[in-house]
């Protein structure tokens, strides 16, 4: 039944336009050969590799069974057999890689000879295993696993994979003959291998026409290439014959066709030139809009406390002068150096603000980090604000998740962050509202928010509330000065912290600004417990509190 079948595949191939008998089987014979011997070489590789892991179990666990079962030291000699001749074939392909004139792998029916021999001796060595094995286990495992991957790896031809495997299956039914074993079970043997023997055949017979139909399609595929290159090469010869023919009849209009292509190219040129120049014009417009919004913004915060400063002074002049009583004349002494000392520190703040902001952009603006506890920091912070914001009839509310979270920071700049939101949530929260700062512990990042119940910011204006000199009113009249650089230091700041700070406002609700700060500490400095209990730290954060709070009236 197995040479009827090997008869009928062949007859179909003979029948098929892809038959290897055409002026593609040569071709097809080496590219065969040559593919078979590279994956040789990589079966090889892995059953040394097994085969040597399988030698230690050999020796380390079944040697004590040498003597009473020769089936484990059958199994020993087998491996080690199998292994020397796959180093001995290994041996031989290196040196024909090796080799300039390569003897045996340049000729085609010598590599044929070279893996079909590869293939019988490890199907051979499969068969003995199976055989062993009967003393073992009673399983023919060892021949199903190797002469699968075998029909599955190389590609045989029908006759090669029929020869082979017949030959095999032979060899396998008569080393059954000879085990001691019921008749019962060499029958299922021989059914099971024969099977198997048929099956595998098929998958070889199946994995070589898929093969060969590929090579032979990429075959002809190539070869209409080379016709296209060549019909190519031909009608490019063809038009170059025919361009030089009509190059003196067409030599004005050739010259016309180039004195157009140059006007159109100068042309274009002019245009993308003036699109470049319009667009530099443009930046230059709205830097200069930009550079004029600054300085009438400067302008205006350096010319508004001065005014009031001389303002102020000049009345301060006007009550020495009066005659009028004593304690009136106080108050009135009172109030006037107050405002000029308020109005004093929106001059620091301003300038602090603008020298800041120009030591950042000239790379020289430095943090100070310690280890410090963020959450006392903070609490501190907001505790020492207490009595500003509730003079404004406003209520600030401190909260945290956790009672302390040890990170590397800059506390003064910490305490310039949080001056500089709470000062801008109470601009903008009427009478009655809240503030609320809150703490969130994220184990890898530490959340510090500051809310507020105020009149919130306008979407449009969201995103440009950290730009510089951006500020939310633009009317003549404002509700409330700044520079409108004090959120942008802000920004500044806390990236340099390697944090970041957003926005969630809705206009005619509140604001909330929400600061991330990665929980980073430094290996080398000890931790400082942030503690405001001396006097001259005391009063230098009132003087921080005084200058950030300087642009809010009462």
């Amino acid at each position: 039944m197995l040479i009827n079948i090997i008869r009928g595949i062949d007859k179909m191939n003979k029948n098929n336009h892809f038959s290897i008998t055409t002026k593609y089987g040569h071709d097809l014979l080496k590219e065969k050969a040559n593919v078979n011997i590279h994956r040789t070489k990589i079966i090889s590789n892995i059953v040394i590799a097994v085969n040597l892991a399988l030698i230690y179990v050999d020796i380390s666990r079944f040697s004590t069974l040498w003597n009473t079962i020769p089936s484990y030291k059958n199994l020993f000699y087998s491996h080690l057999l199998i292994t020397s001749f796959l180093l001995i074939y290994r041996y031989i392909l290196y040196v024909e890689d090796q080799s300039a004139n390569k003897k045996i792998l340049s000729n085609t029916k010598s590599t044929q000879l070279l893996y079909l021999v590869f293939m019988a001796i490890l199907l051979l060595w499969c068969v003995f295993l199976a055989i062993n094995a009967q003393g073992i286990h009673g399983q023919i495992s060892a021949y199903i696993i190797v002469i699968f991957c075998l029909a599955s790896s190389l590609i045989l031809n029908p006759i090669e994979s029929a020869v082979i495997y017949t030959g095999i299956l032979l060899i396998f039914i008569l080393g059954l003959f000879s085990l001691s074993i019921s008749s019962q079970e060499v029958s299922g043997h021989i059914i099971n291998a024969s099977f198997l023997t048929f099956l595998a055949f098929g998958v070889s017979t199946i994995n070589y026409e898929a093969y060969a139909n590929n090579f032979i399609n990429k075959k002809i595929i190539f070869e209409k290439n080379q016709e296209l290159n060549n019909s190519h090469i031909q009608l490019k010869n063809a038009v170059n014959l025919r361009t030089e023919q009509l190059t003196n009849a067409n030599q004005e209009l050739i010259k016309e066709i180039s004195l157009r292509h140059h006007a159109e190219m100068e042309a274009i040129k002019g245009k993308l030139l003036y699109e470049e120049k319009a667009k530099l014009l443009d930046k230059a417009k709205e830097y200069e809009s930009l550079r004029n919004t600054f300085f009438a913004n400067i302008s205006h915060e350096l010319r508004t406390p001065l005014n009031v400063i001389l303002s102020a002074q000049h009345m301060v002049g006007c009550v020495i002068k009066d005659h009028s009583d004593k304690e009136d004349k106080e108050k009135k002494l009172f109030h006037y150096t107050k405002i000029i000392k308020q109005n004093s520190y929106r001059l620091i703040r301003l300038l602090s603000n603008l020298i800041d902001i120009t030591k950042i952009d000239a790379g020289s603006f430095d943090l100070h980090l310690e280890n410090y506890d963020i959450i006392k920091v903070i609490e501190n912070i907001t505790l020492s604000v207490v009595p500003f914001v509730e003079a404004k009839n406003i209520n600030i509310i401190f909260d945290t998740e956790v009672e302390e979270k040890i990170i590397a920071c800059d506390p003064d700049k910490m305490e310039r962050i949080m001056l500089n939101l709470v000062s801008n949530a109470i601009k903008f929260t009427p009478k009655g509202g809240y503030i609320y700062v809150n703490i969130y512990d994220a184990t890898d990042t530490i959340t510090i928010s500051v809310k507020d119940t105020g009149i919130g910011i306008p979407t449009s204006m969201q995103e440009k509330v950290f730009e510089r000199f951006v500020q939310v009113e633009h009317t003549t009249k404002r509700n409330q000065e700044g520079s409108g650089i004090g959120l942008s230091l802000v920004k500044l700041i806390v990236e340099m912290h390697k944090g970041s700070i957003m926005l969630n406002s809705i206009e005619g609700e509140g604001s909330e600004f929400i600061i991330k700060i990665p929980v980073i500490t430094l290996t080398d400095n000890n931790t400082i417990i942030n503690d405001s209990n001396n006097n001259d730290i005391e009063n230098t954060k009132i003087e921080k509190i005084n200058i950030e709070f300087s642009d809010i009236y009462t």
